[in-house]
């Protein structure tokens, strides 16, 4: 936990702070906390329903302005396929998808409920299939970690960002929605 990190000399930054270099110094300072508890009463179950759409929708609608090509990861679970439906109400064209299937690896092969997602909102989806070396694909991305990570879902995040690298520049995807949720 903040501030420390798997290195001596190296601290994190406290949830919802920012670190500003100005003039040779640097500052630390709050720029987000979450609200205190009790102080918003919905009026019902519906209310607090429309208030998160339309946050969820703005918190997309304003990721999409921009002047790189734009597309999503989309894995078919309920968080990726969230943003995959807001994305693809916000824009005027399809919207680019990218997943990635394990061939002899079922656990892991969600493509089906991705290509399930892509034809409902008529995406512009991008499919790959690897037969993934685990060994060499985790010795080649914990060199580029800033600490100790144990959660599986790096190598299917690494092969997903490498096909989308070559249609866009920016990718949303569901990440953090578990947490949150």
């Amino acid at each position: 936990s903040d501030p420390k990190t798997a290195f001596a000399r190296i601290q994190k930054l406290p949830p919802g702070h920012l670190l500003e270099f100005v003039n040779g110094q640097t500052h630390v300072r709050q720029y987000w906390d979450l609200p205190a508890y009790g102080t918003y009463e919905p009026r019902s179950e519906e209310e607090c329903l429309e208030e998160l759409e339309w946050r969820l929708a703005e918190a997309v609608r304003i990721r999409l302005i921009s002047d790189v090509p734009l597309g999503a990861l989309l894995s078919g679970g309920v968080d990726s396929s969230t943003v995959v439906a807001l994305m693809a109400r916000a824009s005027t064209g399809p919207v680019k998808t990218f997943t990635i299937g394990f061939r002899n690896w079922d656990d892991f092969n969600e493509a089906d409920y991705a290509r399930a997602v892509a034809e409902r909102f008529g995406t512009e989806h991008h499919e790959l299939f690897v037969e993934p070396a685990i060994a060499e694909t985790l010795e080649k991305l914990t060199r580029s970690l800033e600490e100790p990570f144990a959660d599986p879902s790096i190598v299917p995040t690494y092969h997903v960002c490498r096909l989308a690298r070559q249609y866009v520049t920016v990718a949303l995807s569901g990440d953090g929605g578990d947490e949150l949720f």
